[in-house]
């Protein structure tokens, strides 16, 4: 038997430990079915609830967060564990800080860095030659700012690729 609980701040909701949400809105509690968000990147679960008639679009994590672990701590995200994004249970979900929330997104292949980024100008051979052909490392290599405009990308898009702020991962 799940442990069903209500949550805090929406009144006539709830939800188990699985990550499944209920209302009471109508004579008897009932099984809401949650929709994916729309981003193409990592999907989501979310719900529509409804507060003092306005409605609101919450993700089901953060209902799970708040009535099992307690409110959101400041600046900290909610986060899912190695089940995947598509698990809200209470056993995959945890308040995390964003450096933590990054570290989650390499280790499951969501963070969008590099080519996998929709507005990417650089691929991993143009990030190897800059940093092979720069004046900073070879006499007879190319300026930062010749590079920049070859590549069609700012000097200081070359100069964080050099210094490994930008396409540390090459």
């Amino acid at each position: 038997m799940p442990n069903i609980q209500p949550v805090p701040g929406f009144p006539k909701y709830f939800v188990d430990e699985y990550g499944n949400v209920y209302s009471s809105h109508h004579k008897k509690m009932r099984m809401l079915h949650p929709r994916l968000t729309r981003r193409m990147r990592d999907k989501r679960r979310i719900i529509n609830v409804s507060v003092n008639g306005k409605i609101q679009t919450i993700k089901v994590a953060m209902l799970v967060l708040t009535t099992f672990i307690g409110p959101r701590p400041k600046g900290m995200f909610a986060c899912h564990g190695i089940k995947g994004n598509h698990v809200d249970s209470i056993d995959n979900l945890y308040w995390a800080t964003p450096k933590q929330n990054t570290k989650d997104r390499q280790r499951d292949g969501t963070n969008v860095s590099g080519e996998k980024h929709y507005a990417h100008k650089l691929n991993e051979e143009d990030i190897l030659f800059i940093r092979k052909n720069c004046k900073r490392f070879d006499q007879n290599g190319f300026s930062e700012t010749a590079l920049a405009k070859h590549f069609g990308v700012t000097q200081s898009i070359v100069s964080a690729i050099l210094l490994r702020k930008k396409w540390k991962d090459v």
